[in-house]
């Protein structure tokens, strides 16, 4: 474990240092981040100018879901993201070797090989957006239903790692996936709005095919008491529980069957 906090610990000085040292490139990744989230807000902004509610879903609810969207991508952003995003290039050039004959869990070593400290532009907008709901909502949620909310943000967030690492390990056998991640973004980019404005087919793909449901539109509707938690939360934690399972057999099984490039 001490070896484990060593490496985190030891990603973290580096990613400040390359940081400092690029101040450029820091600054211009937070003002983009902060330029496309003000985009989003105003689009939600012009959806309910004319109207108070959209599908049951008021205007500060939509905010609030957009928020913990914001919150959670954040987070994933700033831990695991990039390091994730780099598998393709690592499997391609053969650095992969450099991973897997380390005494230590491949899989983890490049989940926190890198960390994108610019993301603190979105943590700290979607706490401020969150505030801005309460703000113009009025809400007066209960305790329980934020301890429930809790679990389930645990829960969107291993879900979400899942969804990623499913997606880059695929290129342990298909080589030219590395797009693969790229669209994972635009596709979970949707969890950023009440996915329950879908019918049909679409609804049932966003809740249980490839659940961006559960990132932020489920842990709102627990939140808000717009439907009965108990369901909600035992299975946003069996999705996750099931997707990070996934995520580490096939990891273990793509490392496996890993052929150096150089060999």
């Amino acid at each position: 474990m001490n070896l484990y906090l060593k490496l985190m610990g030891r990603s973290i000085r580096n990613s400040f240092s390359a940081a400092a040292g690029f101040r450029a490139n820091f600054i211009i990744s937070f003002v983009t981040s902060i330029g496309w989230i003000s985009v989003s807000f105003l689009m939600i902004g012009i959806v309910f100018s004319n109207t108070n509610s959209l599908l049951h879903w008021s205007r500060a609810e939509a905010f609030a879901v957009f928020g913990l969207y914001e919150l959670l991508d954040g987070l994933i952003s700033m831990f695991f993201w990039d390091g994730i995003a780099m598998v393709p290039l690592l499997i391609r050039d053969g650095s992969m070797d450099y991973i897997v004959t380390k005494p230590v869990d491949s899989q983890f070593q490049v989940s926190i090989k890198q960390f994108r400290l610019a993301s603190i532009s979105e943590i700290g907008t979607g706490v401020i957006i969150l505030i801005y709901a309460f703000g113009i909502g009025g809400f007066h949620v209960q305790a329980i239903n934020v301890f429930y909310t809790l679990i389930m943000f645990i829960a969107a967030m291993v879900l979400y790692y899942s969804i990623a690492s499913i997606a880059v390990t695929l290129n342990f056998w298909f080589i030219r996936l590395e797009n693969m991640s790229m669209l994972l973004m635009m596709s979970v980019i949707m969890a950023r709005y009440p996915l329950d404005v879908f019918t049909g087919l679409m609804q049932k793909f966003v809740f249980y095919v490839l659940p961006l449901a559960f990132l932020a539109t489920v842990p709102a509707i627990v939140l808000f008491n717009k439907a009965n938690p108990i369901p909600w939360v035992l299975g946003a934690v069996v999705l996750a529980t099931v997707f990070f399972c996934i995520s580490r057999i096939l990891w273990l099984a793509g490392v496996k069957s890993y052929s150096s490039a150089s060999s």
